[in-house]
């Protein structure tokens, strides 16, 4: 007996924590709009991608596409414009 309710159990956490998951899942496609760059099509290595109406893409890939400098350092992205704010 003591064996048939640990597996339903096992059993009812599993479907459980399917139904979860399932929920954390969202939609993510693959872009299907092109993105020009002075009239010219932005294409990429890694897959340009949208969710929630907000597009994603490789940010070195694209940085260096538009001229400006990115870098990685203690576990900061650093991104260096040429233009200046004003103070």
């Amino acid at each position: 007996m003591k064996k048939y309710l640990i597996v339903i159990c096992i059993f009812c956490m599993s479907i459980f924590s399917c139904v979860y998951a399932g929920n954390l899942v969202k939609k993510v496609y693959f872009s299907p709009y092109p993105i020009l760059i002075n009239n010219e099509e932005y294409s990429s290595e890694m897959p340009i991608l949208s969710y929630q109406d907000r597009t994603y893409v490789a940010l070195r890939e694209f940085s260096e596409m538009v001229g400006v400098k990115i870098d990685f350092v203690e576990d900061t992205i650093i991104i260096e414009t040429n233009k200046r704010r004003k103070t």
